[in-house]
């Protein structure tokens, strides 16, 4: 039944990180297309969950202002659309709370406020994901090479922190929150990451071994820190998987949520740094 489900997980994993690897390499719009889907399924399994707890978040009007936002990042980067209309986005959280209001629902405020923490916690991280894709380095101009990298670093992380952890981990990392997670898991996803991280940076020349080795160190820490916080609210709801979507791992949520804490500061660092 275990080696069922390692097939299951490694099948779905395969198939998703050859996704992204395809969708980097077509282009641009590939990659906002893709991304758009991934963000939009992860808001409506986000908004789901909190049902749990009887919070019920606006899901249509969430995941449509979340893909607006999202789209608008995209367009403005591109200059597609003046970034001065960017101030139009202050008006999202009076819209919910306006909706709130005169939807005559349960806890209105609490409501509103799920649904604008949804767009926060994970239409935001994906918008900051997809302007990996033009980074200072080449001028803004699109390059697949840092997004490939980035992904590339987040699965050699997990799969070395499974690894070392499954097979030496005593220590526990945050067992009130994650019995499985150790820190020999920590510390092996992170030697993992920093020596692949040693060669892109041959073949992935657009920023420096020193930044490489930096993205794998934010990635070991924050990718870690954003699955125990997914984690803690599964706990909070009484849910082990965010959902059924994705065999072997459970929901959108579940495969995305390193991404949704490592993505922001890698690209918080290149743009600060680079």
């Amino acid at each position: 039944m275990k080696l069922n489900n390692f097939y299951k997980r490694a099948g779905t994993a395969f198939f998703i990180a050859a996704s992204q690897i395809t969708v980097a390499f077509i282009g641009k719009e590939a990659v906002f297309v893709f991304y758009a889907m991934v963000a939009a399924l992860t808001l409506w399994e986000f908004y789901s969950l909190n049902s749990l707890h009887h919070v019920l978040s606006n899901k249509i009007a969430g995941v449509t202002a979340g893909l607006i936002i999202y789209a608008s990042v995209f367009l403005m980067y591109n200059n597609y659309v003046e970034t001065r209309f960017s101030i139009l986005l202050l008006l999202v959280p009076i819209v919910f709370l306006l909706l709130e209001m005169y939807g005559n629902r349960p806890k209105p405020i609490t409501n509103a406020g799920f649904t604008i923490f949804g767009i926060i916690y994970i239409i935001l991280p994906f918008s900051t994901l997809i302007l990996l894709t033009f980074p200072p380095a080449t001028n803004h101009v699109y390059s697949s090479g840092i997004l490939i990298g980035f992904l590339a670093l987040q699965w050699v992380n997990d799969t070395g922190a499974y690894i070392v952890g499954s097979r030496i981990g005593k220590r526990k990392l945050f067992e009130r929150i994650s019995p499985k997670k150790t820190w020999e898991g920590f510390w092996g996803g992170l030697v993992t990451s920093v020596t692949f991280a040693v060669g892109f940076a041959y073949f992935i020349p657009e920023i420096s071994l020193v930044s490489w080795i930096v993205i794998s160190l934010l990635i070991a820490v924050f990718g870690t820190l954003g699955d125990l916080v997914e984690s803690l609210y599964k706990r909070n709801l009484g849910v082990k998987d965010s959902g059924n979507l994705l065999p072997g791992h459970g929901g959108f949520l579940d495969r995305f949520d390193s991404l949704l804490f490592s993505a922001p500061f890698v690209f918080i660092y290149l743009y600060l740094f680079n």
